[in-house]
């Protein structure tokens, strides 16, 4: 965990939003309380299949999403409601649409998180007592200023009881502000809210999975959900029928590894934690997520002559049997390239040590070897078989590298027989063995390195003939000849071993060997080094001059606070990945070919940048142990000494829930459901035909037969899944995983059809978390918010897989224009809003209001069925008020009754609550941009008057490539761009040609939508009217009278204005250009001439007269001023 800065949480807090008068949101919550007690009174959330033979019924489409059920450590938070309101409006448009929509919510408790903080707890009960009274921590006084049994705070005593231990509080002592963080488990829970005395009840794991779930489903209940809540669950043994059901998909994949390999056991790396005994997978580290295995061919250096600062400290140690041999172990990804060493480097100032290498007998040669290297590689290689005791370092003597530099040792396969140890101020002691191998012929770095020493010898303190052995060709590249290394250095200009330039440079001698370089020497000279890479590595193996060696390509931090190593372990895997990586690459392909929609159905994936992280995913994921001995979860059900892993029971729990309603009425099954079974009556041939995985009834079971049909008919209902929303972290695991189980188990019609991800949860534009004090629960996030004000927020915040920003002043501000609407709307339908309402013909802005109205609809059903809900509210809640708003000034209380009520309605089908803020601020945006550098005065305390400026003409240019077009269209009716843009002349292309794209694009589909080609149709229609309708296309022309309607908008936009605006006046822009030419030649040279006048006077405006901007008036894009009266 990083350490926190307390002045940061400070400044953090403080950022916090305040709310002072709270009166407005109680009415509304009020409100919200009521209807979400009728809800759940009424079940009204509750979707059920249709009873099978019901042909009505069954022709109401379905619509079933879920999320990545949350992890019950602690309460759900803002983050939480985020990924939540994407599956929430989705279902609730899903219900507009006449769907039958289901969203279920579980709650997964399986792993080691829990009980790694339980066990915590334990031990800490055990030092400082149950309530923690022995701890004597200077700061105690602040750590914890309510005393057993109080429920308020010292400095809150009229505040909320927090007997609840659901509800987050950030109390953050002395000591752990300075240190940033709790040095102890029952800190961490004082800091969250968590009272003394029930702290140490969370000793034991099983306390957790019985509080935070219920505390999640209130919590989602407060937040308005439409959450069927009869199918929730909790994962682990807690729940014997979601055991038996997760005990029953690893049986089926066993079962299939006997046809495929889907499960093996085998030895294999994996990352592992020392302190609990097991491998540690990704929702089992607090450090390192992601992190793989690095895998190494460890070459052995044999020790011919110590250096004179080492050879006593040696002879100490060492036993005096003369067999005894040394190596350094040098760690190393290019074992093809050894031939080339000239030398090993170690860092001067990192710490190394003599270590036993133990049953060399079957990996190394002999049974009495000892290797230089650093502890922490000797540590990985404990856990890898070379230590006589399993996890058990055999440390003889600590040694640093500047002891040994000078050292002569034997370095395998190389054409210099002895080589020198060299300083490397580079090198890393957490990365690798320490212990270098120097080829400086293809190695950036290691040429940079020789080369500075022989330039300095004497400043490093040796000879210079250590460093400048001949460095010898060994492969050839095409681009940068037999030596890679020395050729790229000089290019570069690269320096010293400093330079940054290296990594690059590294970079390219890497790839350009690897994928296009030729061996030149040794035994497989003139074969390309992608196959001799692995040739190399076996010859060195089988001559013992190399063993195997892997370790966490970065730092990996278990929850239990330990860190990880590789370990070789015998493994249950499952096989994920290509064949290239080791996995089934079959299965792989399946995946992939769902994924790319090469099926009848395929993936939506909703972004191409979700689309191309799955594919990143399967390209590099590779296999995944299932299996662990610590934590919560199912036993596996052939080897009860191990778990389920956490990433392993939750990929096809979407299946559960189509039937956990008939299994069990309350979380934790032990109340009976419809179906009134018992946990032991789900034997895997029973979920296999429940599961639709048999047609084949099981012989064996005393569920009846209606039963057993009513449960697989509700499975066959709602599968296959339609949406399944998670944050973008996932896909790298939980989420492949969930495509690649359903792929393995069920045939196509039953695989997902969307998944859809979002990135993380900023709060007010910082990163939220408990240590800053920047947090919300998702409780108080409602408390503080109300319920919808908090949805208006949560859809606001983002869309896309980027990361989204929960911002407090949009749900402040959304209570507001809530309790503005609430008022509007009972005004409207209940109250006095009729009585100035008119009916009869629409009139000039009745006609514009439902157009818009209509239009906001469309769009706002474009965004829904494209899953942008930022967007839907945009269109469908800011907007739409912003246009009843326009409608309302223009009219006063004389509007038309059916349009008003058709807004109320359009309100009411999912468009949601808006502000018109976003409006005004880009009303105020457009001003300033349109207004040009005539205007010098402030109209917000000047009279002022409001020039519109239309016109009917195109730009000069833009005419032009209009001929162009309609002469292509007569001559052979397609628009050929390339052939168009060969008559323009060249300082018109940059912005002639991007037009005619457009217009070709306009003209092809209103061509798709005619059903004709864009030439037309000889026999349709009148030729005058398809003139007019290729001018309107052609953006020539508008279907209406701009003129006429911006006068009518006139009055109405000077009331708006307010007093200050004296007039609003509407100037038509006649353009001409000063010659007649149209030819195409000789353009340059033209002028476009502009002359205006004002409708409603007549008056006359020349060129001067008129602002810049009135010459980029165009058909439908009419341009304005603020201009002073005088």
């Amino acid at each position: 965990m990083a350490s926190a800065d307390p002045g940061n949480a400070a400044t953090a807090a403080q950022k916090m939003l305040k709310i002072e008068n709270t009166q407005k949101r109680d009415a509304l919550v009020e409100i919200e309380r009521r209807y979400q007690k009728v809800w759940a009174d009424s079940g009204v959330f509750e979707s059920n299949a249709p009873t099978a033979g019901d042909a009505s019924q069954a022709q109401q489409p379905k619509y079933f999403a879920t999320i990545a059920y949350p992890y019950m450590n602690g309460s759900l938070h803002a983050g939480h409601g985020y990924t939540l309101s994407k599956v929430e409006f989705a279902t609730g448009y899903a219900r507009l649409q006449g769907r039958n929509a289901l969203f279920p919510l579980g709650f997964h408790c399986t792993g080691m998180a829990i009980k790694a903080c339980a066990d915590r707890l334990e031990r800490e009960v055990e030092m400082f007592g149950q309530n923690f009274e022995h701890y004597t921590d200077d700061d105690e006084g602040d750590l914890d200023t309510r005393k057993a049994g109080d429920g308020t705070t010292s400095n809150d005593a009229g505040a909320t009881s927090v007997s609840d231990v659901t509800k987050f509080r950030s109390k953050k002592t002395k000591a752990v502000a300075k240190s940033g963080a709790a040095k102890y488990q029952f800190q961490i829970m004082l800091s969250q809210g968590i009272p003394r005395e029930d702290i140490h009840k969370f000793a034991d794991p099983y306390h957790w999975v019985h509080v935070f779930p219920a505390a999640g489903i209130r919590d989602a209940s407060r937040l308005g959900l439409r959450v069927d809540w009869r199918r929730s669950f909790v994962t682990t043994d807690a729940n014997p029928f979601y055991d038996s059901f997760v005990r029953w998909q690893m049986n089926r994949l066993k079962e299939l590894a006997t046809i495929t390999r889907l499960i093996e056991f085998v030895k294999r790396y994996t990352i592992y934690s020392p302190k609990d005994g097991q491998p540690c997978l990704d929702h089992d580290r607090s450090e390192g997520e992601g992190v793989g295995i690095q895998d190494y061919t460890a070459i052995k250096m044999k020790v011919l002559n110590w250096s004179d600062a080492a050879t006593n400290t040696i002879q100490k140690v060492l036993p005096s049997n003369t067999e005894a041999n040394v190596y350094f172990l040098a760690a190393t990804l290019r074992p093809e390239t050894m031939y080339g060493q000239t030398c090993c480097f170690v860092g001067p100032k990192i710490k190394y040590g003599l270590f036993k290498l133990h049953d060399a007998s079957a990996k190394t040669g002999s049974d009495n070897e000892y290797v230089v290297c650093t502890e922490r590689a000797a540590r990985n290689l404990s856990f890898q078989g070379y230590s006589a005791v399993w996890g058990e370092v055999q440390k003889l003597v600590e040694l640093t590298g500047a002891d040994v530099v000078g050292t002569l040792l034997d370095a395998p396969l190389s054409v210099h027989k002895s080589v020198r140890v060299l300083p490397m101020e580079s090198a890393q002691a957490s990365k690798g063995t320490g212990v270098v191998t120097c080829v400086p012929s293809d190695s950036p770095d290691d040429y940079a390195t020789v080369t500075e020493l022989a330039k300095k010898a004497d400043y490093y303190g040796i000879q210079k003939d250590w460093a400048t052995l001949e460095v010898i060709p060994i492969i050839e590249t095409p681009n940068y000849g037999k030596l890679t290394a020395p050729a790229l250095v000089e290019k570069m200009k690269i320096v010293s071993p400093k330079d940054p330039k290296l990594a690059e440079a590294k970079n390219i001698a890497y790839k350009e060997g690897f994928y296009y370089g030729n061996m030149i020497y040794g035994e497989f000279s003139g074969r390309p080094v992608q196959q001799v890479k692995d040739l190399v590595k076996q010859k060195l193996l089988d001559s013992a001059l190399a063993f195997p060696y892997a370790e966490p390509e970065g730092i990996v931090i278990s929850r239990s606070k330990d860190e990880c190593v590789a370990a070789h372990l015998d493994q249950w895997y499952l096989n994920y990945g290509t064949a290239e990586n080791g996995g089934d690459g079959e299965w792989n392909a399946q995946v992939r070919a769902h994924l790319l929609n090469q099926g009848e159905d395929g993936l939506n994936t909703f972004s191409t940048e979700t689309k191309r992280r799955f594919e990143e995913a399967l390209d590099w994921l590779g296999q995944w142990a299932c299996a662990r001995s610590y934590g919560l979860g199912s036993k596996l059900p052939w080897d009860d000494q191990f778990l389920v892993e956490s990433l392993s029971d939750s990929t096809i729990y979407p299946a559960y829930y189509t039937i956990a309603h008939y299994l069990h009425r309350d979380i934790y099954g032990k109340e009976p459901g419809l179906a009134n079974v018992r946990p032991e009556q789900m034997t895997d041939e029973v979920w296999d035909f429940v599961l639709a995985r048999t047609e084949k009834l099981p012989s064996d079971s005393d569920i009846s037969q209606p039963v057993l049909n009513t449960m697989r008919h509700e499975f066959q209902y709602w599968y296959p899944l339609d949406l399944r929303v998670s944050g973008k972290d996932l896909i790298q695991n939980h989420l492949t995983f969930f495509l690649y189980i359903h792929v393995a188990l069920w045939p196509s019609k039953y695989w997902p059809r969307g998944i859809r991800v979002n990135g993380f949860v900023l709060l007010n534009g910082e990163k939220m978390a408990k240590s800053t004090g920047n947090f919300l629960t998702l409780r108080e996030t409602v408390d503080k918010f109300g319920a919808d004000a908090a949805r208006v927020a949560l859809a606001d915040a983002g869309d896309a897989v980027d990361d989204a920003n929960f911002s407090e002043s949009v749900a402040n501000a959304a209570i507001l224009k809530l309790y503005e609407l609430r008022q509007w709307l009972e005004n409207m339908i209940l109250g006095d809003g009729k009585d100035g309402q008119r009916s009869g013909p629409l009139n000039f802005w009745d006609t514009l209001f439902d157009n818009e109205l209509n239009r906001l609809v469309w769009e706002t059903k474009a965004a829904y069925d494209a899953h942008l809900f930022r967007a839907a509210l945009r269109s469908g809640f800011y907007n739409l008020t912003g246009s009843r708003d326009v409608y309302r000034d223009a009219v006063g209380t004389m509007g038309d009754g059916g349009l008003r009520a058709n807004n109320v309605v359009s309100r009411d089908g999912g468009v949601g609550p808006a502000s018109q803020e976003a409006g005004k601020e880009q009303q105020k945006k457009s001003a300033s941009a349109s207004s040009g550098p005539r205007t010098v005065f402030d109209p917000r305390s000047s009279p002022f008057r409001l020039r519109i400026f239309f016109t009917k003409s195109l730009p000069a240019w833009q005419e032009r490539c209009i001929d162009l077009v309609t002469a292509a269209l007569k001559e052979t009716g397609l628009v050929d761009t390339d052939a168009i843009g060969k008559s323009i002349g060249k300082t018109e292309t940059k912005r002639a040609m991007p037009f005619i794209q457009q217009l070709k694009k306009r003209l092809d589909g209103a061509a798709e939508s005619d059903g004709v080609g864009v030439g037309g149709d000889d026999q349709a229609g009148d030729e005058t009217d398809k003139n007019v309708e290729m001018a309107i296309r052609l953006g020539r022309r508008l279907p209406f009278d701009e003129g006429a309607v911006l006068e009518e908008m006139g009055p109405v936009l000077k009331k708006m204005l307010g007093t200050r605006c004296e007039k609003v006046e509407i100037v038509r822009i006649t353009k001409t250009t000063a010659t007649e030419s149209r030819s195409g030649e000789g353009e340059e040279g033209q002028e476009e001439v502009i002359e205006g006048c004002v409708l409603s006077t007549g008056e006359v405006l020349a060129m001067e007269d008129l602002p810049t901007i009135a010459a980029s008036a165009a058909p439908g894009i009419p341009r304005f001023v603020f201009e002073p009266v005088n």
